[in-house]
């Protein structure tokens, strides 16, 4: 007769509600304590130390588990067949959560060793775990270093690699644009600036200002973020060449100003803009032709504070102020002509839109911090 083994194993449980308390640092006592309640309101009292033997089990397969949540795909191997896909799905979604305190602290830096040792003042400072913000950290870094070693597009990476949900592609790819191209955030003027401000213009230059760009195009995107759209740099170069020349900058400025005649303003504002107009559109176009040049992009943030949103708060407008002037820019354009050189005006339409569009998002996200 044939011999053969046969082995029986239990299916992988997984505790989702301990591993959020394992994610955020807790001791296995609290999380024991925490558990007590929860099952104390379910199947009646259970002893505390019933439940710290439970709950030991599961902080060692958190350990084991956390290899395979640094390369999500592994997750996809024959030893986790048992793990629904659910799951698997959850225990991402929760290990790649960020704080978005965490995240302020350390967003455009360079992931190095030194920044890492630095998590424990980001602890103290944030109030939160030193290993939850360490993680944070890793995951980062992680994905920075395995989007520069693969080809593809982050889109791609935080898709086939990390098994990214849509929620979570959402999350991280302007997040991780801020990394890649390194934005200047930490300089005291920048201090005020919340995470919410960073990234949200963020997002809006990466989908408005990255090469894949499409104006007409309601498809998803599979988005790269290597660089700023060179074309599009390019172009801005052209633009404040044109339109910061004497004459041109004259009748730019009359025809906003005929489009700000149409809108409920106060006379201190239409002075201010009368008097200012030449100064802020100058700082506004030369910032736009320096985004071609790696330090300059970096230094968008502190630039658009430096050259706009110091100067415009000087002569005291309103939020709302500043939302009527940037709006009259971009509608007045179509208005915008020179007799005989038409063609010389329109060549410049995608570009100042393109352009206009975001610094109205991004100015008004950071005059209203």
């Amino acid at each position: 007769m044939d011999e053969f083994s046969v082995s029986f194993t239990d299916p992988m449980m997984v505790d989702l509600n301990l591993f959020k308390e394992w994610l955020q640092g807790r001791s296995e006592m609290d999380a024991a304590k925490s558990l007590a309640v929860t099952t104390s309101n379910s199947v009646g009292d259970i002893p505390l130390n019933i439940l710290l033997i439970e709950v030991k089990e599961q902080f060692v397969l958190f350990k084991y588990l956390k290899e395979f949540l640094h390369s999500p795909f592994m997750l996809n191997s024959p030893v986790f067949s048992s793990l629904p896909p659910k799951t698997k799905q959850n225990l991402i979604e929760n290990y790649y959560e960020f704080d978005k305190e965490v995240l302020r602290e350390i967003l455009g830096k360079k992931m190095s060793a030194k920044l890492r040792k630095d998590m424990d003042d980001v602890s103290e400072k944030t109030t939160i775990s030193l290993q939850s913000c360490r993680r944070q950290f890793d995951n980062i870094k992680n994905i920075i270093k395995t989007y520069e070693e693969l080809d593809g597009s982050i889109q791609e990476i935080l898709t086939k690699q990390f098994g990214f949900s849509s929620h979570l592609l959402k999350m991280y790819l302007p997040l991780v644009f801020v990394f890649i191209v390194r934005f200047e955030t930490s300089k005291k003027r920048l201090q005020y600036l919340s995470y919410d401000d960073i990234i949200k213009c963020s997002e809006c230059m990466m989908e408005k200002w990255t090469f894949l760009y499409e104006p007409h195009s309601s498809a998803d995107l599979c988005i790269d973020i290597d660089d700023i759209d060179r074309n599009f740099v390019q172009e801005l170069r052209d633009l404040r060449n044109f339109i910061l020349e004497k004459d041109i900058q004259d009748i730019h400025k009359i025809t906003v100003m005929n489009e700000l005649d149409k809108e409920p303003t106060t006379l201190h504002f239409t002075k201010s803009v009368d008097t200012n107009f030449k100064t802020l559109t100058r700082n506004l176009f030369v910032l736009g032709a320096g985004l071609s040049h790696t330090k300059d992009f970096r230094d968008f943030f502190n630039d658009c504070i430096e050259k706009l949103i110091e100067p415009i708060k000087q002569v005291e407008w309103y939020i709302k102020d500043l939302d009527i002037f940037l709006e009259a820019m971009i509608t007045s354009w179509k208005d915008f002509h020179i007799d005989g050189f038409e063609s010389n005006v329109r060549k410049f339409d995608g570009v100042y839109l393109r352009y206009m569009r975001v610094m109205k998002k991004c100015l008004i996200q950071m005059y209203h911090s």
